[in-house]
């Protein structure tokens, strides 16, 4: 079976855990506590190439956790970016982001964007053309909208986000013999 690590970024309150939580849990609570350092969620979907097994990383969106997301980025996949359509600076914020990101992930990682809170039409400030703006400014693969409370487009986002060709490098293990020479040239008893 095919895994895909995917990692959350954005600023805190954007919704990301609660992306996930609909997503992998079905479930909605806007009480949820703030991520401390990251969360780890796993769930198999079905694609038109097999079952996929997602390893989701929520990480942290406060600055004070901000030093140890890099250690999530590693081995990822796909960062899947978080903004809050409520909230203009947290789309400002993606292109840090996404520096910090294409800094300290492997170089092959897809970035995929998208705008949370959706459901939040009076109180929206972001245009879904201004996030598909940035998002193609980002070299997104994948932009789109969502709301965690309603649910509308998180199952949509992360099909897609499965179905997305990723070439991820393999690693070729080698083996090594060491040969343990004295200073006479002569082989000494180790051959492993």
């Amino acid at each position: 079976m095919r895994s895909l690590k995917v990692v959350l970024v954005g600023d805190t309150k954007v919704g990301k855990s609660c992306v996930l939580s609909r997503f992998v849990q079905g479930t909605f609570d806007r009480n949820m506590p703030a991520t401390i350092g990251a969360a780890f969620l796993t769930k198999v979907i079905t694609t038109s190439s097999g079952p996929v097994r997602l390893q989701l990383w929520d990480t942290a969106g406060q600055e004070k956790f901000r030093s140890l997301a890099p250690m999530y980025y590693r081995s990822s996949s796909v960062a899947l970016m978080v903004y809050d359509v409520t909230q203009k600076e947290s789309l400002d914020s993606l292109d840090d982001w996404a520096s910090e990101i294409a800094d300290k992930a492997p170089h092959n990682i897809k970035f995929v964007v998208i705008g949370n809170k959706c459901d939040m039409t009076e109180e929206r400030v972001i245009s879904t053309e201004m996030g598909k703006n940035v998002a193609q400014q980002l070299g997104a693969t994948l932009f789109g909208e969502t709301s965690a409370k309603t649910g509308e487009g998180i199952s949509e986002i992360f099909s897609k986000i499965a179905e997305l060709d990723i070439n991820q490098e393999e690693i070729i293990e080698t083996t090594t013999r060491v040969q343990n020479r004295n200073s006479n040239g002569e082989q000494g008893g180790c051959n492993c």
